[in-house]
C-alpha cells in the first residue's frame, strides 16, 4: 500500500565532528481527512478546508460544511452538501451526519421547509445508530430550527432532550460533536430563554454550567469554549461580577486562540477591560481596550475598542489620549459601510454621538440619524425581540444630544428611561451614569444617592473618580 509522505526524497543531515551522516527515513503523512478534522478540533477551520481540497467523499464534504458553518459562510456550506450522493451504500451514522448538518446550515440561511425535511429523514438514521453523541446533535438542531423560528417553548423542550440523552458507547464518530459540546449548547438554548426575558443574571450561571458541560467531555473544543467565554464575559462586566470576571480571565490565558477566533477575542477583551475598569486597574483596561483593536478581525469591531478606549481615557481626565483615540475612531468610521452592519456592530454609531456631543451637536445629531437609517437592532443572544441594551444605550446617547442642544427637559426624560431600564436589568454601573447626569440637570436627591453607592461599592474605580469630581460641595462658614 502506498502512502502520501511528507517529504519526496529522503536528504542527508549532517552531524557535528565529523561523524557520517544520516539518512531520515520516510514518514507516512495522516490522510486528508484525519489531518483536517485535526485543524477543525483545533478551530483551525481556513486549514480544515485547505486540506479537504480536492476530496470529495461524503465524510469529506460533511466535515468542510461544518468548518464553513464555523466561519460563518453559509452558502459556501450549503453548496457543499446541495446535492448528496447515493446514500444506501454509506452507514445510518453518515447518512445522518449529512442530513443533519445540511438541516443546520438550511436553518440558517431561513430555508425551514428544507431543514424540516432533512431532519425528518435523519430521524430514522439518528435511531437506527445506536450513538449517543449524534442523537444529540440531531435533538440540538431540531431545537435550534424551533427557537430560530420563533417557537421558544418547543426550542426549550428539544435542548432539554438533549440533557435527557446519557453517555455509552459507540463514542462519536467522524466529525460528529461529542455528546458534551451537544449537551454545552443546549444549555445555550435554554439560557437564551432566560435571557429573553430579560433574566441577565440567571443566563450568565446557565453560560457557566454550559461551560462546566463541555468540561466534560474527552476533548476540548476551543471555538465553542470562545464563544461561551465571550458571552460570559459580558455578562460579567454588564453585571459586574468580578468573580465571574475572573474565571473567564484565567480561561482566556491559556485557551489556544486561533486567527479564526479572533472575533470573540476582541469581544472578550473588550468585556475583561471593563470589569478591570471597574475594579479599578485602569491601565489594565486601557491595555486590553488596544489589544482588542489591534485583535479585532473587522473594522466594527476595531471601532468600538478605540471609542471605548477613548471614553474611558476622558473620564480618567487622559486627555490627549482620549482625542487621539476619538479621531482614529472618526477617521476609521469613514471606511465602514454601515448598512452592512447589524447587530452590536451599529453600537459604534451611539458611542461616536455620545462622545461628540458636548463639543459638536450637529455632528453628533448627524451620527444619530445614520444609526436611526439602519434597521431595528437585535441581539444574537435575544432572538426575536429588541435588545433592552440596544434600547438604553440608544437612551442615554439621544439624552447627551439633547442635552448638548439645550433640550433640557427632552434630556431628562431619555436620561431617566436609560435609567430606568439599566436598573432593572441589573447594570448598576451603567445606570449610575445616567443617575449621575439626572443629579446633576435635576438635583434629584434620589439620584444622587444612587451614583454614591455604585461609587461605594467601587472605591477605586473611574466611576469613583467621577463621582468625586461632579459631588456638590458646600463651603465651610467660619
Amino acid at each position: 500500500m502506498l502512502f502520501p509522505i511528507r517529504r519526496r526524497l529522503p536528504h542527508a543531515v549532517p552531524f557535528p565532528n565529523g561523524m557520517k551522516d544520516r539518512v531520515v527515513a520516510f514518514e507516512p503523512a495522516p490522510a486528508p481527512f484525519e489531518s483536517a478534522l485535526a485543524d477543525y478540533r483545533a478551530a483551525r477551520f481556513t486549514d480544515c478546508i485547505r486540506s479537504l481540497r480536492g476530496h470529495l467523499t461524503l465524510p469529506e464534504r460533511i466535515l468542510r460544511a461544518r468548518a464553513l458553518l464555523r466561519l460563518l459562510r453559509h452558502e459556501e456550506a450549503w453548496e457543499s452538501l446541495k446535492s448528496l450522493p447515493p446514500l444506501a451504500e454509506a452507514s445510518h451514522s453518515l447518512r445522518a451526519s449529512a442530513l443533519i448538518v445540511r438541516a443546520a446550515v438550511a436553518t440558517l440561511l431561513g430555508r425551514f421547509p428544507r431543514a424540516e425535511e432533512d431532519l425528518a429523514a435523519a430521524r430514522i438514521h439518528v435511531y437506527s445508530a445506536p450513538s449517543p453523541a449524534l442523537e444529540a446533535e440531531f435533538e440540538y438542531y431540531c431545537a435550534m430550527l424551533r427557537w430560530v423560528q420563533g417557537d421558544f417553548a418547543a426550542g426549550e423542550t428539544g435542548a432539554r432532550r438533549v440533557l435527557d440523552i446519557e453517555n455509552g458507547a459507540p463514542s462519536h464518530e467522524g466529525s460528529t460533536p461529542p455528546l458534551a459540546a451537544s449537551r454545552a449548547r443546549a444549555v445555550m438554548i435554554l439560557g437564551y430563554e432566560v435571557a429573553r426575558e430579560g433574566r441577565f443574571r440567571a443566563y450568565v450561571d446557565l453560560l457557566l454550567h454550559a461551560l462546566a458541560e463541555l468540561d466534560c467531555g474527552d476533548g476540548s473544543d476551543p471555538y465553542l469554549e470562545a464563544v461561551l467565554l465571550r458571552d460570559i464575559a459580558f455578562g460579567a462586566r454588564e453585571l459586574d461580577l468580578p468573580t465571574v470576571a475572573a474565571v473567564v480571565r484565567e480561561r482566556a490565558e491559556i485557551l489556544p486562540w486561533t486567527p479564526e477566533l479572533d472575533e470573540q477575542h476582541a469581544h472578550v477583551l473588550r468585556s475583561l477591560a471593563w470589569c478591570a475598569a471597574l475594579a479599578g486597574d485602569h491601565l489594565g483596561a486601557l491595555r486590553n481596550l488596544r489589544l482588542s483593536a489591534e485583535i479585532a478581525p473587522s473594522a466594527t469591531w476595531r471601532l468600538l475598542a478605540l471609542l471605548e478606549r477613548s471614553y474611558l481615557a476622558r473620564e480618567l481626565d487622559q486627555q490627549i489620549l482620549a482625542e487621539e483615540e476619538l479621531r482614529l475612531a472618526q477617521d476609521l468610521s469613514a471606511t465602514i459601510d454601515w448598512e452592512r452592519t447589524k447587530g452590536e456592530e451599529t453600537f459604534g454609531l451611539l458611542h461616536l454621538a455620545l462622545l461628540t456631543a458636548e463639543r459638536d451637536p450637529a455632528a453628533a445629531q448627524g451620527w444619530l440619524a445614520r444609526y436611526d437609517s439602519l434597521y431595528q437592532n437585535s441581539s444574537p443572544l435575544l432572538l426575536g425581540r429588541p435588545d433592552p441594551r440596544a434600547r438604553a444605550l440608544e437612551l442615554y446617547a439621544r439624552g447627551s444630544v439633547a442635552e448638548a442642544e439645550g433640550l433640557a427637559s427632552h434630556a431628562v426624560a431619555l436620561y431617566t428611561d436609560a435609567f430606568e431600564l439599566w436598573d432593572r436589568l441589573g447594570c448598576s454601573w451603567r445606570a449610575a451614569l445616567a443617575a449621575s447626569r439626572l443629579a446633576r440637570s435635576t438635583g434629584g436627591a434620589s439620584f444622587l444617592e444612587y451614583e454614591e453607592r455604585a461609587a461605594q461599592r467601587r472605591p477605586e474605580s473611574w466611576l469613583a473618580l467621577q463621582y468625586a469630581r461632579s459631588r456638590p460641595t458646600f463651603p465651610l462658614v467660619p
